[in-house]
C-alpha cells in the first residue's frame, strides 16, 4: 500500500473513490476533506454499524467507535458489521476487523467502554462530527451537552419496529438536543429494540442517512437535516420532513445563561431518574408480589397443581417460545379487560398466579393492574422468559 499524506491520495485511493470524485462538489478536494476528517460514532449497534461500513467506503480518514456491549447473535439481523465469529467479542473490535478488511486506509480508533458523563468530553473533543447511535436517553443527554460544550455537531437518529428518524444538532446555531426535547419522554411511553422489535433494515436505512448527513457536513453541503427531522416509515415506504424547535434562549446547555459547563458535574440521574428512563424501576411492587427466577421455578416444581402462569406478551412473541403450560393474555387484553372471566378463572382455582413477559417490564406493568384490580395473588417473575432460559433451560430457544 503507498503511503499519502493528509494533502493527498494514494495512487490505490485515486481508483478506489474516483465514482464520488467525479460528482460536482466532491472532486479531489472533497475527497481530502473526507480523508482528515475525523468522526466518532457512538454505539457500534443496529444504527453504527451500517453507518461505520459506509462512512469507511466514502473515505472518512478516521473513525472512533465507542461500545461497551459484546455481539451477540440476536444482533445480527441488523447489526451487518459483525458475524457469528465474533459472537462474544466488544462490537468495537468487531467492527474494526470488519472495517480494516473493507478500506485499509481508515484508521479506526476503538474504545471498549459505554459513554458516561465523566468520559464524554475527552471521547468528542478530538472527532469533527459526533454521530448518535445511542437506545438510552441519559446517554444521548451526555452526549449532546458534550458535544455543545466542545462545539461539535451531532447527528443523531432511532429505529423501532419499521419506522426511524434522523436530525443533525448543534450545527450552524442551530438546536441542540435539549432544545427539542428539554426533559426525557416518559419511560411508559418509550420502547426498545430488544421489547417492541424492529425490522433489520430500518436501522440499516437510518445509518446511512446519518453517515450521508455527516458526508455532507464535511463537504459542506446545503440541506443539512438542521431544525428537521426526517421520518422513516417503512411499511409505506414514505419519507416526511418535519419542523424542530429552533435554538432555545434559556436552554441549559446552549443557551444565553448556561448551566452545565463541565459535563462530569452534571447530575443526569436528576434530569433522567430511574423512573423516567427506566420502565423497570417505575412500576412499584410490593416485594412479595415480586420474585426472582429461581423463587418461581422452585415454586412451580413443588406445587405445580397450585400455581399458574400467565404469559402476557402479544401472541406472536408467545407463539416464538413459551413456558410449557403458560397461558398467554396480553398486557393490552388485561389492561382493556377484554379477558376477565378468564382471568377471574384462573385466580380462583390457584393459590398463585406468576405473570411472565419477555424480560419482566410488561409482567410488572400487568401485576400492577391485577393487584389494582383485588387478584392479590398475582406476582411479577423478574427477567422473564429471558432470565429463564438463561438460569434454568437453556435448551429452550431464547429471541
Amino acid at each position: 500500500m503507498e503511503s499519502a499524506s493528509s494533502e493527498q491520495l494514494s495512487k490505490e485511493e485515486y481508483k478506489r473513490y474516483t465514482r464520488q470524485m467525479i460528482i460536482p462538489g466532491v472532486s479531489l478536494e472533497g475527497q481530502l476533506k473526507l480523508k482528515n476528517a475525523k468522526v466518532l460514532i457512538v454505539g457500534a449497534g443496529g444504527l453504527g454499524s451500517p453507518a461505520a461500513l459506509y462512512l469507511s467506503g466514502a473515505g472518512i480518514g478516521t473513525i472512533g467507535l465507542v461500545d461497551g456491549d459484546h455481539v451477540d447473535s440476536s444482533n445480527l439481523h441488523r447489526q451487518v458489521i459483525h458475524n457469528n465469529k465474533r459472537v462474544g467479542i466488544n462490537k468495537t473490535v468487531s467492527a474494526k476487523e470488519t472495517i480494516s478488511d473493507f478500506n485499509e486506509f481508515v484508521k479506526v480508533i476503538t474504545v471498549e467502554e459505554h459513554l458516561t458523563k465523566d468520559n464524554a468530553e475527552d471521547l468528542v473533543k478530538d472527532y469533527d462530527i459526533i454521530m448518535d447511535g445511542l437506545d438510552n436517553p441519559k446517554a444521548r443527554y451526555i452526549l449532546n451537552d458534550a458535544c455543545v460544550l466542545h462545539g461539535k455537531p451531532m447527528v443523531s437518529g432511532s429505529a423501532l419496529k419499521w419506522e426511524g428518524m434522523v436530525s443533525v444538532y448543534n450545527y450552524k446555531d442551530s438546536s441542540c438536543y435539549r432544545c427539542v426535547y428539554p426533559t426525557p419522554t416518559p419511560a411508559k411511553l418509550v420502547t426498545n429494540c430488544a421489547d417492541g422489535g424492529v425490522i433489520g433494515m430500518i436501522p440499516g436505512i437510518i445509518g446511512q442517512l446519518e453517515a450521508l448527513e455527516i458526508v455532507k457536513l464535511i463537504l459542506g453541503e446545503e440541506g443539512v437535516l438542521t431544525n428537521k427531522m426526517l421520518f422513516f416509515n417503512g411499511k409505506t415506504s414514505t419519507f416526511k420532513k418535519f419542523t424542530l424547535r429552533g435554538k432555545q434562549v434559556d436552554c441549559p446547555v446552549c443557551g444565553e445563561n448556561p448551566s452545565i459547563r463541565v459535563v462530569a458535574d452534571y447530575d443526569y440521574d436528576a434530569l433522567c431518574p430511574a423512573p423516567a428512563c427506566s420502565l423497570v424501576d417505575s412500576v412499584k411492587l410490593p416485594k412479595e408480589n415480586d420474585v426472582a427466577i429461581c423463587t418461581f421455578q422452585k415454586d412451580k416444581t413443588e406445587n405445580s397443581d397450585k400455581v399458574a402462569v400467565i404469559d402476557v406478551r402479544p401472541d406472536v412473541q408467545f407463539n416464538i417460545v413459551n413456558i410449557p403450560g403458560s397461558v398467554n393474555i396480553p398486557l393490552d387484553d388485561i389492561q382493556k379487560g377484554s379477558k376477565k372471566d378468564e382471568i377471574e378463572e384462573i385466580f380462583k382455582t390457584h393459590e398463585k398466579v406468576y405473570i411472565m413477559c419477555r424480560r419482566g417490564n410488561a409482567s410488572r406493568k400487568a401485576t400492577k393492574h391485577l393487584l389494582e384490580q383485588g387478584y392479590e395473588s398475582a406476582i411479577n417473575v423478574r427477567g422473564g422468559i429471558t432470565q429463564y432460559v438463561e438460569e434454568i433451560d437453556n435448551e429452550m430457544p431464547m429471541y
